[in-house]
């Protein structure tokens, strides 16, 4: 499981290009929000939150550009995703108990009313090493959704830990699930999100995902999601708002 590929400009810039490849889709002629969320954010320090204005096209190098504190994705002249310092996440709630998270996971979406069966983050289709399979369903509680997740070898970078980018990209799709929980499945892409994530994560480690709603106006949905060990400790914390397509 390949990270995107950067490549950067003379003499060693922190600008250059970013190539998303196949495989890193949410829909499927575009990249995975989370994750390139996250792979913006590394290149920031502390919480930052991202900016997702157009969808970021799979196998064309794209420009990544900082800007001050600030650094984009951009494609001509037009800005495709922009990533800045914020402040931190709200504290997310207790963990659903490993329990009801597997109860949850019961109820997930069946695979053929699944609106981006693809998807690197939450696709049924993806097999174990080519996607991560975070599937969610809804907690018996009414307090969101959840799912399991043990990230596989697949996810180590050099160090031997989880990647940071996809620590971002696990606390992406369980918000779009909360977003339209109690109602029919349909597309719904992120927008914006925003996160702070804790490196040390290891693959083999057991986890937990949820995903809440916070607010729903229309088409928009203000989501929290949060990345817990099954002790209930916090690697991962966001809020997001997910629009319907």
């Amino acid at each position: 499981m390949e990270g995107p590929a950067f490549v950067p400009g003379a003499n060693g810039s922190r600008n250059g290009t970013l190539t998303l490849r196949s495989g890193h889709c949410g829909p499927p002629t575009c990249a995975n929000g989370g994750l390139v969320a996250g792979w913006l954010a590394q290149r920031l320090q502390g919480p930052v939150e991202v900016t997702l204005r157009r969808p970021i096209p799979l196998e064309q190098p794209v420009t990544v550009e900082h800007l001050g504190e600030a650094v984009m994705i951009r494609l001509g002249n037009e800005i495709l995703a922009l990533a800045q310092p914020t402040t931190p996440p709200e504290a997310p709630p207790p963990a659903p108990s490993w329990a009801d998270t597997l109860e949850a996971f019961g109820l997930r979406t069946p695979p053929d009313s699944h609106p981006f069966p693809t998807c690197f983050v939450c696709g049924p289709a993806r097999d174990p090493g080519d996607g991560l399979r975070i599937l969610p369903g809804p907690l018996s509680n009414g307090r969101g959704v959840a799912a399991p997740w043990i990230p596989d070898e697949s996810t180590a970078g050099s160090n031997g830990l989880v990647r940071p980018e996809i620590l971002w990209a696990s606390l992406d799709c369980p918000g779009g699930f909360a977003a339209l929980q109690g109602s029919r499945p349909r597309p719904i892409v992120l927008g914006r999100i925003a996160a702070q994530i804790r490196l040390g994560l290891r693959p083999g480690d057991p986890c937990i995902v949820h995903g809440w709603r916070i607010n729903s106006e229309g088409r928009k949905h203000e989501v929290g999601t949060a990345l817990y060990s099954v002790e209930g400790e916090a690697w991962g914390v966001a809020r997001a708002v997910w629009v319907e397509v």
